[in-house]
């Protein structure tokens, strides 16, 4: 195994881990066992972005892998906004921590659904798209270039007309 199959494999080991992090975090956040702290999961982000970008780097183009990614981004995300609505909330009037940290998880969790849905759609759409996209075929010629092409001996055609270079 090489040195670079080895890199990958560890890549894809974190990313399985951080993709059951997120939800496993989220689950325990949302029964009230666990709420982590919003710098662990601002942690957890950039660990997450930075697995993103060099399989983005790599452009191994699995949109499956990009999908675990946005997912896992967005829901540690979501997260750490939760947290930080638990940590600030004193209305326990209105709603207790708990009750509103539920309500802002379950809404945010939706939110993080469609926005991945959202993802892959627009990146499957954007390849379809530019396939379709007409090339551009006009012709740009500058003038060392058509010096070049008028000293040659070559035949040329413009516009529907042709221009042989004659020796006289």
């Amino acid at each position: 195994m090489t040195v670079s199959e080895k890199s990958i494999m560890i890549q894809k080991i974190l990313s399985v881990l951080l993709f059951a992090g997120s939800i496993i975090f989220y689950i325990l956040a949302y029964v009230g066992k666990l709420v982590i702290s919003p710098m662990w999961a601002l942690n957890l982000i950039i660990l997450t972005i930075g697995l993103f970008v060099l399989h983005w780097l790599r452009k191994e183009g699995k949109k499956i892998w990009e999908v675990f990614y946005v997912f896992s981004i967005l829901n540690y995300f979501m997260l750490m906004i939760a947290s930080f609505i638990y940590q600030v909330w004193t209305f326990e009037k209105i709603f207790t921590k708990l009750g509103i940290t539920k309500l802002s998880l379950f809404l945010f969790f939706l939110v993080t659904i469609y926005l991945t849905i959202v993802y892959a759609r627009v990146k499957t759409n954007y390849k379809t798209v530019k396939g379709n996209q007409r090339h551009n075929t006009t012709w740009r010629v500058n003038r060392k270039e058509l010096k070049r092409i008028m000293d040659s001996d070559d035949i040329y055609i413009n516009l529907g007309t042709y221009h042989e270079r004659s020796d006289n």
